[in-house]
C-alpha cells in the first residue's frame, strides 16, 4: 500500500511478528534517540485517547 502524508511518500508492508522484531531491536540500537521519541509520541498519543473515550 503505498499513500503520502505531507506529500511524503508513504510505504506500508506487511511482516511477520519476528521481521517486526527484528526490524524494533535494529533501530533500537541505531537510533537510540528516534527511538526514544517515536515512544515518546506514541505514549501521548495514547494518554490523549484514553482522555477523549
Amino acid at each position: 500500500m503505498s499513500r503520502k502524508i505531507n506529500n511524503i511518500p508513504v510505504v506500508r508492508i506487511k511482516l511477520g511478528a519476528q521481521d517486526r522484531r527484528t526490524i524494533i531491536e535494529e533501530l533500537k540500537m541505531q537510533e537510540q534517540m528516534a527511538w526514544g521519541r517515536m515512544n515518546n509520541i506514541r505514549a501521548c498519543a495514547e494518554e490523549r485517547v484514553v482522555k477523549e473515550m
